[in-house]
């Protein structure tokens, strides 16, 4: 990846934000990160600023992810975009957005460094 690539990481968890970062930072060092867990925040900031990419956890107070990942692709629709979660009762909630082109991966909680990166170079590339 030679140009920079702007990737977004909500998540209400401040340590699952901090891990993305560090793993994210580790594996691609042209890549311009912006992390945030507070809802009210984060339409304001995803309509200021392009992403290529944007993990998303989809349990956040006041808002939950596949609403971010509607507004997400209303503003960008060739943002490429993860939904979280360490819930597996969403399985099915999770498929149909990904079938209905909504979001383009789901990534189960917990996860390892190697999925992030591979997830990285896959959908920023």
């Amino acid at each position: 990846m030679n140009q920079v690539k702007h990737i977004l990481v909500i998540d209400d968890e401040e340590a699952i934000r901090y891990l993305l970062e560090r793993i994210i930072a580790h594996f691609c060092a042209n890549c311009q990160l912006t992390a945030l867990g507070k809802s009210d925040a984060i339409k304001s900031h995803i309509q200021e600023q392009f992403f290529d990419l944007a993990f998303i956890d989809y349990h956040i107070p006041g808002l939950n992810g596949l609403e971010l990942a509607y507004i997400i692709r209303q503003i960008s629709p060739q943002t490429k975009i993860v939904l979280m979660s360490g819930n597996d009762s969403d399985s099915v909630v999770f498929a149909k957005a990904i079938e209905d082109q909504l979001v383009n991966q789901f990534l189960p909680k917990p996860f390892l460094p190697d999925h992030i990166n591979q997830i990285v170079n896959q959908l920023a590339a």
